[in-house]
This record gives structure tokens, sequence and C-alpha cells, in this order.
């Protein structure tokens, strides 16, 4: 019924064990990796993330002609990405019940935890934008002068992004749900920066070398490799919203059955 979530395009980002990281789909591809042993017969929960991580069951595809030696300070993928979706065939998705043209080769997981994520076109960003703080925030230019660019999102819960870092600083607002962020400041995650930390052509370039998601447990910040680490740990709930600047690390986890939010992206900030 949200006029903006149909004029949005979509993409789902698939994965067998709630974590989910980045990759350019333009360049990168993800498969299922089919020579592993009955992997399709075990429920994702079955599987732990060292397996997972280790032998597939996805593996790189690289669509780009890029060079072999991009993937060596790469991690394994930890998700699928779909291509673009019609609202219509995201939410089939999100049902479990895939149109049988997005379930092909490459994107045929056992029941994935599923993420949602829809770019509004910059005509429709200003208009989901109007009468809110937002709307008086880019007026005020506190934050840069561009218009903000809006994607949205949708996630079940345990879905879980890796530690990671934006090329430009944004909001992650709230509409329903809540979820938990950990954020590392940018001195501090300098000893989180995978290898291949700003190399253009590489599978993953503004991640953590830990790749899995930050655990959800009493004191997770003295543990290795957090020890030390000065981390800060917030709860953003519905009609909230979060700064994150650029280049700072973040985690963030579904804590609610389901959460629909949107990330606003400062241009010039």
């Amino acid at each position: 019924r949200c006029p903006f979530a149909r004029v949005a395009v979509w993409h789902a980002l698939l994965s067998p064990d709630g974590v989910v990281g980045q990759y350019n789909r333009e360049k990168w591809g993800v498969e299922v990796a089919r020579d592993l042993p009955d992997v399709e017969d075990v429920e994702p929960t079955a599987l732990d993330r060292t397996s997972l991580r280790g032998q597939g069951p996805l593996r790189w595809l690289r669509l780009d002609g890029q060079r072999s030696d991009a993937l060596l300070h790469s991690p394994p993928p930890r998700h699928i990405t779909t291509g673009d979706l019609s609202l219509e065939d995201a939410l089939c998705l999100w049902a479990g019940s895939p149109p049988s043209d997005i379930v092909h080769g490459q994107c045929a997981l056992p029941a994935p935890y599923v993420y949602l994520r829809g770019s509004l076109p910059a005509k429709h960003a200003g208009e989901c934008l109007q009468g809110s703080v937002f709307e008086e925030l880019l007026s005020s230019a506190s934050f840069g002068s561009k218009p903000y660019s809006v994607s949205l999102y949708a996630s079940q819960q345990g879905l879980q992004t890796n530690l990671h870092a934006d090329e430009h600083s944004g909001f992650l607002v709230q509409v329903c749900g809540r979820k938990r962020v950990v954020l590392f400041s940018k001195k501090d995650a300098r000893a989180l920066r995978c290898p291949a930390w700003g190399r253009p052509d590489a599978a993953v370039n503004r991640r953590s070398w830990y790749d899995d998601g930050v655990p959800d447990d009493p004191g997770w910040s003295e543990q290795p490799p957090f020890q030390g680490l000065c981390a800060l740990e917030v709860e953003v709930g519905p009609g909230e919203a979060l700064f994150i600047p650029r280049g700072w690390f973040h985690d963030v986890l579904s804590k609610s059955s389901q959460t629909l939010g949107l990330v606003l992206r400062c241009h010039d900030c």
C-alpha cells in the first residue's frame, strides 16, 4: 500500500545463516557450490558458520574480467544478491515462495534468511521526506546541501549485516521493529579492516576481516578481537534515527520478527 515501496527498485540478499556482507553485484556473482556432499539436505540452522565460510556452500564468480588474485584477500561470500526485482517478486521471496525465474542455479539456497533493499528514484526521495525533520535538516545544510538518497530496508529477526564502513555518512531510520547497532570509530576500526581494504578490484574491500556478526551476548566487547577497542552499542526503535558517520565500522542486528526502515545517504558529509 505504500506508494514509495511501489516505485522503489528492489533486490534481495539471501543468506544461509543470517549474516550478510557487501559486494559489487556488477563485478561479482555468487553461486552455490554444488560439489559439496548433501549440503542442500541440511537445514541452514544446523550448518555452523565455520563450515559455511571454509568450504561453501557459497563461492565467488568473477563477472567483469577481474584478475584471479583479486580474491586472495577476500573472505568467502556470506550471501547471494539477486538482480533487480519488482515489489511483488521481492515480497514473494520474503514470504518463502520465490518466483521460478528468480531461483535458479546461483540463487537456490535452502530456506535462506531474506533481506530486502529498495532504492527510491531521486524524484521520489524528496517526496518521501516531506514534512519530516530530515527535510528541515536538508534545508539547514547541517549534514550537507545535496539531496539525500533514500533506500528502504526490510529484514527478518536474527539477520545481521557484518562490520562494514560506508562511503557516505547517513541516517538509519526505523519505521517498525528494533535493531541493535554496534559502532567503532575510524581510529578503532583500523585494527578490524580486511586485508583488501580500499582495493577496488577485490570482492570485499569495505568490511572487516572479522566477517561474522558481532555477538549479541553480555561481555562481547571484552572478547577477541574487540577487547581494547572503544565500541558504542545502541538499540534503535520505531520513530528513532541514528546518524552513522562516514568511515565508522558498524554491525546491525535485527531484533524483531520483522523490521522496516530507511537509510538516508548524505553525499557531501
